[in-house]
């Protein structure tokens, strides 16, 4: 297979290329959970923000079609069908063609991302702009867009990938050790704990991008994505920590909750906590479960300054175990991530993936009825 620097690339206007659409008008909020993605200007999850439950004879968006953010330039290949965010001038664009296919489609999304990432909220693009935009493919030499070409990159690419992740998943397995059986959650004991007494709480230090250097470092900021983490620096501070919680404390992802098992920086947007009962990997993933399952008590201007003073709820023993069953957690946790990885089959013959999940993962996310509501004490300061 010929390497990207051996193509012939011509350059093409989106508009000759696709026809260019809008959905109809939608808001997210008009819609009861479902199971129908509904796909906005969101620059993650495929531009997915909720999955949602059509109204009575709506016609979904067909898949097979490309979306494209104006505010960001975000593109993405659909490849279920889906409701649209339409309506105003943020609404995605739907870009369409008789050649689009999923791996050729990704393809193409990237050259397309790479040329609108120029747009911003105060200059966003419009189904006429994206018409203009110029993007460039690999061509056979009648000039016609190479697309075999694209969907056997992209299929080799992705084969790379699930290659390394097999190696990462059967890694991980080793690690777990013997499976473990534990009760359910229903049937623990559940109490309440100050965010104080089971962890120290610091204040991150903030870099400036005139002060950041790109580097190997992760900065952990106020991001809802990528584990919390914003940039890759070269700068120290004393924020520097590994096995701890990051909680986002304003902004848009106020309240949102990331471990951080490595060595990272931590920015002034969050906060960063250190267990005092447990360093385990996975006690620290539960709790960060339970304390991001909280984040819609907060909002943009109700802010999580008052981490310290945060209640939540956690397994509590009696007698011998009386106290925060860090033991229990472990292992509850450890079933958590085992029902996402330990049961990935590699087909020796075929190489294909198979992800089998056991629903350990909902347990995860699931607090006894009725305590589920953060509770805080605003009687002291951080």
């Amino acid at each position: 297979m010929k390497s990207l620097e051996e193509l012939n690339w011509e350059q093409f206007h989106i508009g000759d290329v696709f026809s260019v659409e809008r959905p109809v008008a939608r808001n997210k909020d008009n819609y009861e959970h479902g199971d129908v993605p509904f796909v906005a200007s969101g620059a993650a999850n495929n531009g997915v923000l909720k999955c949602c439950r059509p109204k009575n004879d709506e016609t979904l968006d067909k898949r097979n079609c490309i979306t494209v953010s104006p505010v960001d330039g975000s593109t993405f290949y659909q490849v279920f069908d889906f409701l649209g965010r339409g309506g105003a001038g943020s609404s995605v664009l739907l870009l369409r063609s008789p050649q689009n296919e999923l791996l050729s489609g990704q393809f193409v999304s990237r050259m397309i991302s790479q040329t609108c990432s120029k747009y911003t909220y105060g200059h966003m693009g419009s189904k006429e702009s994206i018409k203009r935009e110029i993007i460039q493919l690999p061509t056979y030499p009648d000039h016609s867009p190479d697309y075999q070409y694209m969907a056997d990159y992209v299929e080799r690419k992705s084969n790379d990938l699930r290659d390394r992740y097999c190696l990462y998943a059967k890694k991980r397995i080793s690690e777990m050790g013997t499976p473990i059986t534990v009760p359910p959650l229903n049937e623990k004991n559940w109490q309440t704990f100050i965010i104080k007494d089971i962890a120290d709480v610091y204040s991150g230090h903030d870099i400036y991008a005139q002060e950041r250097v790109n580097g190997k470092t992760p900065l952990v900021t106020a991001v809802g994505i990528n584990n919390g983490v914003g940039y890759f620096v070269s700068n120290e501070n004393n924020s520097k920590a590994e096995e701890s919680i990051s909680v986002v404390r304003n902004g848009a992802s106020v309240g949102k909750a990331f471990y951080h098992k490595y060595s990272a920086l931590y920015g002034n947007d969050c906060r960063r906590m250190k267990l005092k009962h447990s360093h385990s990997e996975f006690v620290n993933l539960f709790i960060t479960q339970v304390i991001g399952m909280q984040n819609k008590a907060f909002s943009y201007g109700y802010t999580a300054n008052l981490l310290r003073n945060i209640f939540i709820i956690l397994g509590f023993g009696h007698g011998v175990h009386a106290g925060l069953e860090v033991v229990y957690l472990n292992h509850t946790a450890v079933c958590g991530f085992n029902g996402l990885v330990d049961t990935v089959a590699l087909n020796a013959e075929s190489n294909e993936l198979a992800v089998h999940r056991r629903g350990q993962r909902k347990q995860l996310c699931h607090v006894p009825a009725g305590q589920g509501t953060a509770q805080r004490r605003f009687d002291q300061t951080e």
